[in-house]
């Protein structure tokens, strides 16, 4: 028997042999029509209704069009009451604006949108015992104590480690090496300690200090003042290398095709890459010597390192790997200034004038670019001649600022992403349904809906030449 259904599903669908997946008996419930005001719908709960009728089931007995916060609160109270009767597992119910309009007047954060809320039940609990504690160093320098538990089973999983989070929830909980401890996963999933059983104490108990100095590379750690954050500032730290390897490579990145986590642990282990800019210094013969690597595929990933120094400014900052700064932050930074060097200059206060840049991001920034060892790497990235053009830059004037636009449609010069990309740089806003609000939609070939739309709402419709000219 598997473990839990969670992974078992996920490890069915990882499965090379499609012969294998076929045995496995997995359901899917379809949840989301992505891009529904394409085909006319105003509401999710329209598209939700209508994927049956297409032959992709939902889960109609479960779904529930509700109003009002006590409703809402009633429907979780029921699903949590019945939970442990479903066919499946589920650990809480998530809850979304219907109204595909409002959806987007309410946007979304970089990872997740504001028109939508899980909302967890109680997680499953267990007392074990806490043995010791080791200190992890993530891809961008933070450090996260873990305790190592006796193993227990919860939820059909082996519990083995459980996050204590940073020092600050140390201290609050009063938690103890060789104390008990109640362990609960967080949404079903993440394990943590909850709190010590103080009662269950004998004297032998011993507190917890983090480490003054990165336990990988040595380097001092930066601690918060309130004790939440513990980072290690070395850009080159070992322990967070191959992360940031990754990071950097990734398509909202630097989108460097080829590199994963097995490349970038041989090319750490080959000593090949030291720290992000030695990957520029990268040749045919040096990635000859990694496992599956040939005469074409190493020239392929030197070639897609090398267009990689075509980026812009606000996907390198993003790519550096910054703390709390996101792509959307590193958008912000961009629209602010105009070059890396005014970004590595600004002062704190600088920093905190920009619109979305708050007192602990402005001293993570400045932090960052002023330590020396993320200096020197900086140098070696900027000799490697990385171009940084600046999107933002380019259009100070602003020439579409506040106007809303909507595509439909073809676009034979641009993607949809391409042309949404230049309206956001000249100051303008892509949305994706229409409204009176809406200035300008733009028609390519074999238009949808939304055509219909923007002409009963007498919106302003121009075609592909049209919109050219706007954007000269």
């Amino acid at each position: 028997p598997f473990a839990n259904p969670r992974n078992a599903a996920a490890g069915s669908l990882r499965q090379l042999d499609p012969k294998e997946v076929a045995k496995r008996p997995l359901h899917i419930f379809f949840y989301r029509l992505a891009n529904a005001t394409e085909l006319g719908f105003e509401n999710h709960s329209q598209a939700l209704n209508t994927l049956p009728q297409w032959g992709l089931r939902i889960n109609k007995k479960h779904n529930k069009k509700i109003t009002g916060v006590k409703g809402l609160l009633a429907y979780h109270k029921n699903m949590n009451e019945i939970r442990n009767k479903l066919g499946y597992e589920i650990d809480g119910v998530v809850f979304k604006v219907d109204n595909l309009q409002e959806r987007e007047i309410l946007g979304t954060r970089t990872n997740n949108p504001r028109w939508a809320i899980a909302y967890k039940f109680e997680p499953k609990r267990k007392t074990t015992k806490l043995k010791n504690t080791e200190f992890q160093v993530g891809r961008t320098g933070r450090i996260t104590p873990v305790a190592l538990l006796e193993p227990i089973e919860i939820g059909g999983v082996l519990v083995e480690k459980a996050s204590l989070h940073n020092q600050s929830e140390i201290e609050n909980k009063d938690i103890r090496l060789g104390d008990m401890v109640l362990i609960e996963r967080a949404g079903d999933v993440i394990p943590h300690v909850v709190k010590p059983i103080t009662e269950a104490r004998d004297g032998s108990e011993k507190k917890i200090q983090m480490p003054s100095k990165c336990p990988v590379c040595n380097t001092k750690i930066i601690m918060s003042e309130d004790k939440k954050q513990a980072r290690c500032p070395n850009l080159s730290c070992p322990a967070q290398l191959r992360e940031r390897l990754t990071h950097f490579a990734s398509r909202q990145a630097m989108d460097i095709e080829g590199i994963g986590e097995k490349v970038a642990e041989q090319l750490i282990e080959e000593n090949l890459v030291k720290n992000i800019a030695d990957l520029y210094k990268l040749t045919k013969k040096d990635l000859a010597k990694l496992d599956r690597f040939a005469e074409k595929s190493a020239q392929n990933l030197v070639s897609e390192i090398r267009k990689s120094k075509e980026a812009s400014l606000p996907n390198f900052l993003y790519a550096l790997g910054i703390p709390l700064v996101g792509q959307h932050k590193a958008e912000v930074l961009a629209k602010n200034f105009s070059t890396l060097n005014e970004i590595k200059h600004a002062t704190k206060d600088d920093l905190e004038k920009i619109h979305e840049i708050g007192p602990e991001v402005a001293e993570s920034i400045s932090k960052f670019f002023s330590n020396k060892k993320n200096q020197k790497v900086l140098k070696k990235l900027e000799s490697a001649k990385i171009n940084l053009n600046n999107p933002y830059a380019i259009a100070k004037e602003q020439p579409l600022k506040g106007d809303k636009f909507v595509f439909t449609g073809t676009l034979e010069a641009w993607t949809r992403n391409e042309a949404e990309r230049l309206v956001k740089k000249l100051g303008g806003r892509a949305i994706s349904s229409v409204s009176g609000e809406t200035d300008y939609l733009v028609k390519g070939k074999s238009p949808g809906s939304k055509l219909q739309k923007a002409q009963k709402e007498k919106v302003k419709i121009i075609d592909e030449e049209e919109f050219k000219n706007l954007v000269k």
